[in-house]
């Protein structure tokens, strides 16, 4: 990965709910008084099917508040910064684990790039797997080409704050880089609520994860939409 991080180009989001175990578009039309609206649409699991930009990958930490956004964030293989310190009026920590990349839907499901980002825990273990895989995959030595990802189920995950849902990841394949998702892309200005409060509290870096399916990673799947 670059070591640079190219600023602030706001896109549109794509959200896991790790309560319902969900997945969701969520976008931000500007209303006429100047301030945003939040329009929200599930996408079935069995028709969700993504690019993803291993480039883009981001991990680290996040401070969100009202009208607060700061974060310190790394690349995939680097070493994660310790907690900047912090409480809030309830004694819990300020920075919350935090991890991004960007993906392009499936024609089907609109074909724009959306930044998938989550402070929730068990969707930050989920990814562990699946990201390692892309780096280990022979296609991710060509900066050209980015994996095809879908979500094949969901998998519950209990613990003293009550059962939350991981999402279950597949790469189905790899595709060449399409050109609305550049190499190198930006680190986008973060629009989206916080994860579960109560397991945010907890550090989940190093966390064993639930393993996604076996990865295919041949470039000839037909059946992709890409």
């Amino acid at each position: 990965m670059p070591a640079g991080f190219p600023t602030n180009a706001f896109l549109p989001r794509l959200q896991w709910d790790a309560k319902a175990g969900i997945l969701l578009k969520v976008d931000r039309p500007q209303l006429p008084d100047g301030s945003r609206g939040k329009q929200r649409a599930e996408i079935a699991l069995k028709d969700f099917v993504a690019l993803a930009d291993p480039d883009s990958v981001r991990k680290g930490w996040v401070h969100l508040a009202p009208g607060v956004y700061e974060d310190h964030l790394v690349g995939w293989t680097q070493k994660v910064p310790p907690r900047p310190s912090g409480q809030d009026g309830k004694g819990k920590p300020l920075w919350q684990p935090y991890v991004l990349f960007h993906v392009k839907l499936a024609p089907a499901l609109g074909g724009d790039v959306r930044q998938f980002a989550s402070t929730a825990i068990v969707v930050i273990n989920s990814l562990d797997a699946l990201i390692d895989g892309w780096l280990a995959a022979p296609a991710a030595n060509d900066p050209g080409q980015c994996p095809v990802i879908q979500i094949t189920g969901r998998a519950a995950i209990s613990s003293a704050n009550g059962t939350n849902y991981a999402p279950v990841w597949r790469t189905a394949g790899w595709r060449l880089r399409p050109e609305d998702m550049p190499i190198g892309g930006a680190d986008e200005e973060y629009d989206q609520e916080g994860g579960n409060a109560a397991e945010d509290a907890a550090d989940p870096w190093g966390a064993a994860a639930p393993p996604p399916e076996e990865q295919d990673s041949s470039s000839d799947n037909d059946d992709l939409p890409f």
